[in-house]
């Protein structure tokens, strides 16, 4: 695989009483993040999660945090990951363009047997977080291409690479969302529980009502470019994360059909 030969790391274990005794030895350090010393449960987390990426798990715990109760990572580790899995032919790459709140970014990357790049793009003013007074953080102040790269990944990772994303989640993805932009009535797909903000959509709707009213908005999209602004949508990456059975395969045949209809549309 072109770019993604990788040594054996000794400090993974290979089976389940190796990875005890290795997160009971972490635990007990000094060094790691103080969420992890003395909770051997939450360093066997991390070292699974080191396992599955093929990363150092003392390394890996030194970019966790622990916010609502769920252990977060930084935005890098999900590209490390993504470039790191025997799924990728070769690394991400990315593309800016625009400034402002239209500065957008293009996420690429080929998944292992294809030659095709499967791609995303999300814009600057979709992505970028705001702390409790709706001021955008810090972080994304001084370094929005950084922050922008991190949550490209994760959304490129959470469409064509789930598998990587599983029980993976950023600080940034609990910060509370910038005020959303309210969209054309009929137009605009409303997450349960967000409705109480969007004007036009003053009660929540069923899942099946706001899949129906995805689809339509989907139809209206004539261009990738549309679909994918759809898709990066902070209420359509909350779905994909919170839906599951029968409303989660809708969702995503609901998407893949978007994006076969607008393939030829493409550059």
């Amino acid at each position: 695989m072109a770019g993604n030969e990788l040594t054996v790391n000794p400090f993974l274990p290979t089976n389940m009483a190796d990875a005890m005794r290795l997160a009971d030895v972490m635990s007990k350090g000094r060094l790691v993040p103080g969420h992890l010393q003395g909770n051997p449960g939450d360093c066997l987390l991390v070292i699974e999660h080191a396992v599955r990426w093929r990363m150092s798990p003392f390394a890996l715990a030194q970019c966790t945090s622990v916010v609502h109760d769920r252990l977060m990572f930084e935005g890098k580790v999900v590209a490390a990951a993504l470039n790191t899995s025997e799924a990728m032919e070769r690394r991400l790459d990315y593309e800016f363009s625009g400034k402002g709140d239209d500065l957008q970014i293009r996420v690429f990357g080929t998944l292992r047997g294809e030659s095709n790049a499967r791609e995303v793009i999300v814009r600057l003013a979709d992505a970028r977080t705001y702390d409790k007074n709706k001021n955008v953080t810090a972080a994304w102040q001084k370094q929005p291409e950084q922050q922008l790269v991190y949550h490209g990944s994760r959304v490129w990772a959470r469409r064509w690479l789930p598998e990587v994303m599983l029980g993976v989640y950023a600080p940034e993805e609990f910060s509370p969302p910038p005020p959303p932009r309210v969209p054309p009535a009929g137009k605009g797909p409303v997450v349960e529980g967000e409705a109480e903000e969007v004007q036009e959509q003053p009660k929540p709707t069923s899942k099946r009502q706001w899949l129906a009213d995805l689809a339509a908005a989907f139809d209206e999209a004539e261009t990738r470019e549309a679909v994918d602004e759809i898709i990066t949508n902070p209420s359509v990456q909350s779905a994909l994360e919170k839906f599951e059975g029968q409303a989660y395969e809708m969702l995503e045949q609901i998407i893949t059909k978007a994006l076969n209809r607008t393939a030829t549309t493409e550059g």
